[in-house]
């Protein structure tokens, strides 16, 4: 409150100053002065930090308001001829006097009502409901969680992070009017240890999807081992260029060996160092064959050698499964196997449409 005063004061002395100049040449005279006057408080004050900073900077702004709205109230006597009538003078002193304030608070309420808008957090119904919304020809079920970002068709430009309350908002908006397609939805396990406590309300009682148990009750790991997982729609995202990677084509048959190929457990590889492939069989509930590509890493301090890999495949013809993980040693095929036998629920318990699908658009 008493900062309050002491800006109304400077305002109200630093106008009085132009104001009473009732002469062109003593307006304009008064003008250059104020320049310098405002000019020299911000020289002094460059280096200020901190509260002092914006101390120097609050009242500034006060000074050089002042003498804008005071040499306006006099400029505008002047061109209008008013200025020989007292109250006319007055009503035009008055007006700029307490109009000027009066309109800068009303724009910063306006701009804090707006950015309160803008940044306001989802609703509790918002964050325990499962979003649904189209990706490629199926429906996907999305709920909030921490770690876990969607695109639309917008692509990279438009992704959203439903750690940040404006866009998760953003997202819930977006599902109830029901004219969103997503392109890509992904989960980055290294962000789900930065989960709030308490819990978020979707994780706070359990649920029978698959992905509940995963992301919910996670639990981090001393080394990482599956880094993320995506559903992606490969017709509306070039996986190729993205993720370097791209699913073979649905119904694809499997690959002979010999050539290239040879046989490690149920998959077939080719390739060595940054160029590692690997080929699986169609396993149970998806719709083309597993393809992974790994590169070997070495040096890594605390893990011995190993591949770090992508793979993926298409649990439908329109969506794929994508995701990143890493195996120590080079024994590829008992490791690939653990990580889809987990990876495959989360993906498919993420679809709630059991194979309708949806319209195009």
């Amino acid at each position: 409150m008493e900062l309050t005063v002491v800006l109304l004061l400077i305002y109200a002395v630093t106008f009085g100053a132009m104001f009473i100049l009732r002469e062109p040449a003593w307006l304009a005279g008064g003008g250059l002065l104020a320049c310098l006057v405002v000019a020299g408080h911000f020289a002094l004050g460059r280096n200020a930090t901190g509260d002092a900073g914006m101390g120097v900077f609050v009242f500034g702004m006060a000074i050089a308001i002042g003498f804008a709205s005071g040499a306006g109230a006099r400029l505008t006597l002047l061109v209008s001829g008013w200025g020989e009538s007292r109250q006319r003078s007055a009503a035009v002193g008055l007006l700029f006097l307490l109009g000027v304030p009066l309109a800068l608070h009303l724009w910063g309420y306006a701009q804090q009502k707006a950015s309160q808008r803008k940044y306001a957090p989802p609703s509790m119904a918002c964050k325990l409901r499962l979003h649904e919304m189209p990706m490629g020809d199926r429906l996907v079920r999305v709920p909030m969680i921490w770690g876990m970002w969607a695109e639309t068709e917008r692509g990279l430009s438009d992704r959203i992070h439903f750690y940040q309350q404006e866009e998760a908002r953003e997202f819930c908006e977006l599902a109830e009017r029901g004219d969103g397609r997503l392109t890509m939805l992904s989960i980055d396990f290294p962000q789900l240890f930065d989960m709030p406590s308490p819990l978020l309300p979707i994780c706070q009682s359990r649920r029978p999807e698959a992905w509940w148990k995963e992301l919910c009750r996670f639990k981090r790991p001393q080394q990482f081992d599956l880094y993320s997982i995506a559903l992606v729609d490969p017709k509306r995202v070039d996986m190729q260029r993205r993720l370097s990677i791209a699913p073979l084509a649905a119904g694809s048959g499997e690959t002979p060996v010999g050539g290239r190929w040879t046989s490690e457990g149920p998959f077939l590889r080719t390739g060595s160092g940054y160029d590692i492939f690997f080929r699986g069989p169609v396993r149970p509930g998806a719709a083309s064959p597993y393809l992974a590509q790994c590169q070997e890493t070495r040096n890594d301090p605390g893990r011995p050698d190993g591949l770090l890999c992508k793979a993926t495949y298409r649990l439908s013809p329109g969506l794929a499964l994508y995701y990143n993980f890493r195996i120590d040693g080079d024994q590829f095929a008992a490791e690939a196997l653990r990580h889809d036998e987990r990876v495959f629920p989360i993906g498919r318990s993420l679809i709630g449409d059991e194979g309708a699908v949806p319209p195009a658009r």
